[in-house]
């Protein structure tokens, strides 16, 4: 059996897949635990079957889902959730691997396209005794339903249709058409209320945010770019960006990750190509190297993502690097900020990343064809269910990653946690806390305090947004608190 290469997300690697052994044909067509007469419905068992054979073969934790005969330990004919059979074969250390059986949706979100209201938000405890949650508002993106009620970056959301968030109802909550009650606050901490009704709706935008050009004094100008999720589909607006950029004279760089959950490989080896030193790219030098499981390990020996020529036209070509990140920093954000090091001089700020040095396969059962018939494996009736196993952890080209075990990622170079403030500017002002503190490291060297001065001399000369376009976006759900 071969197995062809997929569309990948959430730290995705690319490649191609050579053959694997034909037991494995035999193990799914003729197991021996496979009662004469299946008790559970045919598409259930046919869906085990898919989940069983990728969590054996690809999962990156593998051990103990097969025993030394290569059978299933679990008897998946017997498992009546297909779902919950997956969450009895990943680890418990495990928090990122998933299923669905709407593939369709899946892929619409990864080209920018699904149900949502339209904002970025992180959600928080509300009170020191954690009964209440709140839901504070990053970013809105333009023509959607949030933006069109008035919705802004610094909206902090207490109650739906007139019910206080809570640790037990938000989920059930959270993104449902109706009213919502918010605050909104000053730079003086004062407070004004806010009733918006809003209706999610298929919205679409690109994950190329925000994009502008800061002037220092001394005439140095800084890019700035918010990038929210690494989709290739996205490329060509890279590109036009980093054209403005160059084009303008940019010799320092702010790229904002502080919302970025990480996304397609392809993205990720493009932004940094068009970031690094020429001749890093030119010679199309490893970011990122991968550690499979055993089986995995001896397809592909050693794999890695590079640097690709088809960015240099537009290449800043730079020795240095200011990035932004935050806790929902995952993945191939996570990849590029340990990627770009070994390289150039790179300087964090912000807080503690998600932590996510994993890579993922995104699989749909029809990606699975016979090595002789060229023929789909699985019923094509399952086609619409999609196994996303971790399979690689990965590492820089000086073989270098992060500790995950303490549930976070990598430490930034200057603390500042931007949810110490409840007023908080918008995003792409040079005044907005984070971004203040970069121009002031690039202008300085240093940062001389905790919280950067206002740095309303170095406003914007140039914008920089012409490429964007309004397309609907969807974010991806966040289930980690971030106290306050």
């Amino acid at each position: 059996m071969k197995y062809y290469s997929f569309f990948i997300a959430a730290l995705l690697v690319g490649m191609s897949f050579s053959s694997c052994e034909d037991k494995d044909d035999e193990l799914v067509n003729n197991n021996p635990s496979r009662p004469d007469d299946i008790q559970i419905p045919e598409l259930t068992a046919l869906a085990n079957e898919f989940v069983y054979f990728i969590m054996d073969n690809y999962y990156l934790y593998n051990e103990g889902i097969s025993d030394s005969k290569g059978y299933p330990v679990i008897d998946f004919y017997k498992e009546p959730d297909t779902k919950e059979y997956f969450e009895k074969l990943r680890n418990p250390k495990d928090i990122f691997s998933f299923i669905t059986d709407d593939a369709d949706a899946f892929h619409q979100e990864q080209g920018g396209i699904s149900t949502s209201m339209g904002w970025d938000y992180s959600l928080m405890y509300g009170d020191s005794e954690k009964t209440t949650v709140v839901a504070a508002i990053n970013y809105v993106y333009e023509g959607t339903p949030a933006a069109r009620a008035g919705v802004k970056r610094g909206d902090y959301v207490f109650t739906v249709n007139g019910t206080v968030m809570t640790p037990q109802n938000y989920s059930s909550l959270w993104g449902k058409d109706g009213e919502y009650g918010l605050s909104r606050y000053d730079a003086d901490r004062n407070e004004t209320p806010l009733t918006v009704n809003l209706k999610s709706e298929q919205v679409s935008t690109s994950p190329v945010a925000e994009a502008n050009i800061f002037q220092l004094n001394d005439g140095t100008k800084i890019g700035y770019l918010l990038y929210m999720d690494y989709y290739a589909a996205f490329n060509d607006e890279l590109a036009s960006v980093f054209s403005q950029f160059k084009d303008n004279g940019v010799s320092k760089l702010i790229l904002d990750l502080r919302y970025n959950p990480g996304g397609q490989m392809e993205a990720c080896s493009y932004l940094a190509s068009l970031i690094a030193p020429e001749n890093v790219v030119s010679e199309e030098k490893e970011i990122v190297h991968y550690k499979y499981n055993e089986i995995l390990t001896k397809e592909f020996g050693k794999d890695e993502t590079t640097f690709t020529k088809t960015a240099l036209d537009n290449n800043l070509n730079l020795n240095s690097i200011v990035i932004i990140q935050g806790g929902d920093t995952y993945s191939a954000s996570e990849a590029t900020i340990l990627g770009l090091k070994p390289y150039m001089d790179v300087y964090t700020i912000g807080y503690t990343s998600g932590g996510k040095n994993t890579a993922m396969y995104v699989i749909t059962p029809d990606l699975i064809v016979h090595s002789k018939t060229d023929e789909p494996y699985f019923d094509s009736r399952i086609n619409n269910w999609l196994i996303a196993p971790l399979v690689a952890q990965y590492y820089n080209s000086a073989d270098e990653t992060f500790d995950t075990t303490d549930g976070d990622g990598m430490e930034p170079d200057f603390m500042f946690n931007e949810y110490s403030e409840l007023f908080r500017e918008q995003l792409g002002e040079p005044t907005e806390s984070l971004t203040a503190l970069a121009i002031e490291y690039i202008a300085n060297g240093s940062i001389a305090n905790s919280k950067s001065s206002k740095l309303s001399q170095w406003g914007i000369s140039i914008p920089a947004t012409d490429y964007r376009k309004i397309c609907p976006v969807q974010i991806p759900f966040n289930n980690k608190f971030i106290s306050k």
